[in-house]
């Protein structure tokens, strides 16, 4: 049997992921700034509901540290906080 990731696992632009952005961008006021994407009434998961992250991206504070990708979490010498 073999294991693959859903590609929103791969994207910081939903509730699920948002937290990793908020923790190393922490400059950046992500409640005020991420905006709810048109069609999220229709997806029953919450943490599957996309985000409009263009406002944080623009964000004076923002710092480039946070962005699609696949993370080894298992190193620890990469992590930026």
């Amino acid at each position: 049997m073999k294991f693959v990731q859903p590609a929103s696992a791969l994207r910081v632009d939903n509730k699920r992921n948002l937290g990793f952005c908020m923790e190393v961008e922490r400059g950046v006021d992500w409640d005020e700034c991420a905006e709810d994407v048109a069609g999220n009434e229709h997806v029953h998961n919450v943490g599957d509901q996309l985000l409009n992250l263009t406002g944080c991206f623009q964000s004076q504070n923002y710092t480039g540290s946070c962005f699609d990708a696949v993370w080894d979490v298992a190193r620890k010498d990469f992590i930026p906080c």
